[in-house]
C-alpha cells in the first residue's frame, strides 16, 4: 500500500528507539486523549511510557513509527504516526497471533493513506513472521471500525475488563 501521492518524500517509517518515546507520548496526547477523557477513560501518560519502555527490546514486541521532516525551522521533525504489536500463540486455537496494540495518526494528517500503509506493512511483516491472524480490540462506536472493516477485518467477540 502506497501512501497518497507526493507524500512518501518526506517521511521516515522505521522502527522505534529510546529517544523517540516522547514525541510518541505527544501523539497520545493529540490522538487519544480527547477519545479517552469523552469515554471516561483513565490516561495515565507515565504508565503509557513505561510501557513502551519496558517493551522496547522484547523480542516479539514491535513498535515502529512516521515521521514527517519539515522545511519550517520550528517544526523541523515530528512524529504523526505510531504503531506497535506483539507476536503470542493462542493455545486454545493453535493460531500464531499478530495483536494489534495501538495504531494512531496525528489528527490533522489523517486521511493521506498513513493508517493504510502501517497496517498493511504490520500485516506483511506478521505474515513473515508466521502469524495466521491478527486480533485487537477497538472502542466501540469508534469510527475507527469503519476503516478497520473497509481493510476486510470483522468483529468476532466483545471485550469486557474488570478492575479487582
Amino acid at each position: 500500500m502506497a501512501l497518497k501521492e507526493g507524500l512518501m518524500g518526506n517521511m521516515e517509517f522505521r522502527k522505534i528507539d529510546e529517544g523517540d518515546i516522547p514525541g510518541i507520548i505527544e501523539l497520545y496526547k493529540k490522538t487519544i486523549l480527547p477519545v479517552w477523557i469523552d469515554k471516561g477513560r483513565d490516561h495515565d501518560f507515565k504508565r503509557i511510557e513505561r510501557n513502551i519502555r519496558d517493551n522496547l527490546h522484547i523480542r516479539d514486541y514491535f513498535m515502529k513509527m512516521m515521521r514527517e521532516s519539515s522545511d519550517d525551522e520550528s517544526n523541523r521533525s515530528r512524529t504523526i504516526g505510531y504503531i506497535a504489536w506483539e507476536i503470542h500463540l493462542d493455545h486454545t486455537s493453535h493460531h500464531i497471533i499478530a495483536h494489534l496494540r495501538m495504531i494512531l495518526v496525528l489528527p490533522k494528517c489523517r486521511r493521506r493513506g498513513l493508517a493504510q500503509f502501517m497496517m498493511a506493512d504490520f500485516e506483511n511483516e506478521a505474515r513473515e513472521r508466521g502469524c495466521t491472524k491478527v486480533l485487537f480490540d477497538v472502542l466501540k462506536g469508534s469510527p475507527a471500525n469503519e476503516f478497520y472493516r473497509s481493510l476486510g477485518f470483522r468483529h468476532w467477540s466483545n471485550y469486557m475488563e474488570k478492575h479487582l
